[in-house]
């Protein structure tokens, strides 16, 4: 209305916030997602830890962008996402019919529900299964659905130290606590204890690395815009933290015998 002032958001597109999020179809009202563990349970979702996310506000597509941008810490909102802003519309092409003996041949039984993968790695379930032929759905399961997200603002952060330890435990889908971070000026040392090294397949430095460089890349973009710094983001093992810590004493040992 004329004369009313505009609301300045609470948050801008440089914020990083930690957020709980379900996601439910506007179908059907069930739960495709969550972060939040009872209610994940109730739905059956399986998984291994239900931690919320950590993103950077200008990451989020338009509608949560803006839904966030107006959040409290402790604030809730709902935004319904359409299918051509989620997982798209259902596309019929992407609908095959196949005879059942060619499955067989394959060492599948056709049975509604199966999960498959053609001779390119796209993922299929069988949706209809006649005497001759099975159908088999290559859409994405969401695809043709209105989304609903229910979000609430758990916590925003603002120290460099807590942006690193968030962004990449949420790299690594592993609890922010576990990790460590210990800023040196412009270096940020973040290390990893074997309760967070024991969640990842194949724990290897290039593994860690390969799932690190995402959040690298917003951890310097958040840093940067907030504190105007450049911070580069070492990774390392509880086993080298000790070994630097054992450095350190021999050091200042050496020092003391010194004088």
């Amino acid at each position: 209305m004329p004369g009313e002032k505009e609301v300045e958001p609470l948050n801008d597109d440089n914020s990083v916030l930690v957020l709980h999020m379900t996601v439910k179809k506007k179908s059907d009202g069930s739960i495709v997602d969550t972060t939040i563990e009872e209610v994940g349970k109730e739905a059956g979702i399986e998984k291994s830890l239900f931690l919320p996310r950590t993103v950077i506000v200008g990451d989020l597509i338009e509608e949560l962008r803006e839904a966030v941008k107006h959040l409290e810490v402790g604030g809730k909102t709902e935004v319904e996402i359409p299918p051509e802003k989620a997982y798209g519309e259902k596309d019929e092409s992407k609908i095959i019919r196949i005879p059942k003996k060619r499955l067989l041949k394959r060492g599948i039984t056709p049975k509604v529900g199966t999960v498959i993968e053609d001779d390119k790695g796209n993922r299929g379930v069988i949706t209809k299964v006649t005497e001759r032929f099975a159908e088999i759905d290559f859409n994405h399961p969401l695809a043709g659905e209105t989304l609903i997200y229910e979000i609430e603002l758990v916590k925003k952060l603002e120290e460099p130290a807590d942006i690193v330890k968030y962004l990449v435990a949420d790299a690594l889908y592993a609890k922010p606590d576990d990790l460590e971070v210990v800023l040196e000026e412009e270096v940020a040392k973040v290390f990893l204890p074997p309760a967070v090294l024991a969640g990842i397949n194949e724990p290897t430095s290039e593994t860690i690395r390969s799932l690190v460089y995402t959040a690298f890349t917003k951890i310097k973009k958040a840093i940067e815009e907030l504190k105007g710094i450049d911070i580069i983001v070492q990774i390392k093992l509880v086993s080298e933290k000790k070994e630097e810590e054992k450095e350190a004493e021999s050091k200042e040992t050496k020092n003391e015998e010194e004088t």
